[in-house]
This record gives C-alpha cells, sequence and structure tokens, in this order.
C-alpha cells in the first residue's frame, strides 16, 4: 500500500480493529464520531489511515494526529 492510497474497510472491521461491537461502531458512524466515516451508496465505510491515526493519537494524547490532506478540526463553544 502506497502512502497515498486510500484502504477503505466495512464498519465491521473498523468495529474489530477498534475492540467495539458492530453495533456500537453503526451508532458512533451514525452520530459523526467515528473518525474516517463515511456513507457510500447506503453502506458505510471507513478510511483505515483516518482511523488508525486516530486511535494512535487516543493511545498518546497530545500527539499530532492529523492525516495529510485532512482539514484540521478548530473547536468552538456553545456559549
Amino acid at each position: 500500500m502506497s502512502d497515498d492510497e486510500v484502504v477503505l474497510i466495512r464498519i465491521v472491521d473498523a468495529a474489530r480493529l477498534m475492540s467495539i461491537s458492530r453495533s456500537r461502531a453503526y451508532s458512533l458512524a451514525l452520530r459523526g464520531e467515528l473518525p474516517g466515516a463515511l456513507r457510500l451508496a447506503g453502506t458505510w465505510r471507513v478510511n483505515r489511515r483516518v482511523l488508525e491515526t486516530w486511535a494512535a493519537g487516543a493511545a498518546n494524547p497530545g500527539a499530532d494526529t492529523r492525516v495529510l490532506g485532512e482539514p484540521s478540526v478548530t473547536s468552538r463553544s456553545d456559549g
């Protein structure tokens, strides 16, 4: 796999990688909380690199986990 190749995996495979249930993965995807998840032609797929980069950051708080080409997310307060 080259560095710029996008690999989409099924949501059940993403759930296995994250050690969560399939239903939990679908729930997170529906709420927009599953990193790299997108819906294509009625099925969910997950960008494996985005998910793995996010997981590496979750295991190492404070690390720069942005994926090249992905926009950075800024937080906003609702107050």
